[in-house]
């Protein structure tokens, strides 16, 4: 189901319609789109990249 979700948010259908047509809430469309997001944010940090502003611009 969470796949079917990512899929029809991702290919641009509304929240709305994307649990209209995946048979859910709202509510549920809204969370794993939320939680799908944030994989992907951190997915593209990676290992080793920086965790705050100062780690990123050193001692400039």
């Amino acid at each position: 189901m969470h796949e079917q979700i990512i899929a029809l948010k991702g290919g641009g259908c509304s929240i709305a319609e994307t649990a209209r047509l995946a048979g859910v809430s709202v509510s549920q469309v809204k969370r794993v789109w939320a939680q799908n997001q944030a994989k992907v944010k951190i997915g593209y940090l990676g290992e080793g990249a920086p965790k705050t502003a100062s780690e990123y611009m050193g001692d400039y």
